[in-house]
């Protein structure tokens, strides 16, 4: 399911006055808990005014085995997701942990980035908004529900 949200608050940009307008369209990605599948991939999105397209969600992921999850689109991603889903490991000491995914923007996000893009922290429910010179803002999914 896809949700879009347009906002338009004051923020303050890294912690910084003076506060700026922002306004942003956002598109958040629920993703129901009861499937481990579904939060182990990543969900994105292409925004073109005012219009959005849902893309191919990426395969799935484990983030106890290393094998990423990713969108890959022959088109330009503007937005997408970064799994909630978690796995138990072991260690070869016998003892026990959990496996998660990084939340934040990656390197390769900021890296492939054009413009402005957004990350959606599904685990933090933070959503990151990044170029490809770094995060510029951070904001609570929270900040979105009514």
């Amino acid at each position: 399911m896809i949700l879009i949200i347009k906002y338009k608050k004051r923020v303050r940009h890294n912690n910084e006055a003076p506060f700026f307008f922002v306004s942003i369209r956002v598109i958040m990605i629920t993703i129901s808990c009861r499937s481990t599948d579904a939060n182990n991939r990543e969900y994105g999105a292409k925004i073109d005014g005012n219009s959005t397209k849902e893309l191919k969600a990426g395969p799935v992921g484990d983030p106890a085995k290393g094998k990423n999850a990713t969108v890959t689109s022959t088109e330009r991603v503007d937005m997408h997701s970064h799994p909630s889903g978690k796995r138990k490991v072991k260690f070869p000491d016998g003892g026990t942990g959990t496996a998660s995914w990084v939340q934040p923007s990656s390197k390769q996000d900021m890296i492939t980035q054009v413009g402005q893009g957004y990350v959606l922290g599904m685990g933090t429910q933070i959503i990151y908004i990044y170029t490809n010179k770094g995060v510029v803002a951070i904001i609570p999914i929270s900040t979105f529900k009514k």
